[in-house]
């Protein structure tokens, strides 16, 4: 159970498991992309290409790797973030 997050300091500087823990991160749905875009972009990338692209570097990552099972990463919201970015 996850529960409001203190607004101090622990008093010694570390983390233990009696501290409270924020709310899973949680995200909105994310905006359709612009009409007038579409794949492949004027450099040739189409849409699978363009996922393949911007996962790969975030699937390979030693961070990635040993913090995603303890974060509330979203991997659909960066990946998505990436692709509009190689889009326009």
């Amino acid at each position: 159970m996850y529960v409001a997050l203190s607004t101090s300091e622990p008093a010694n500087g570390i983390i233990t498991a009696n501290d409270t823990a924020p709310p899973p991160n949680v995200t909105a749905p994310l905006a359709p992309l612009h009409p007038n875009l579409v794949w492949p972009t004027p450099s040739g990338i189409n849409e699978t290409e363009a996922q393949r692209i911007c996962q790969a570097p975030i699937l390979a990552s030693p961070a990635f790797v040993l913090c995603s099972p303890f974060t509330a990463f979203s991997l659909e919201f960066i990946t998505q973030s990436c692709m509009l970015d190689l889009l326009v």
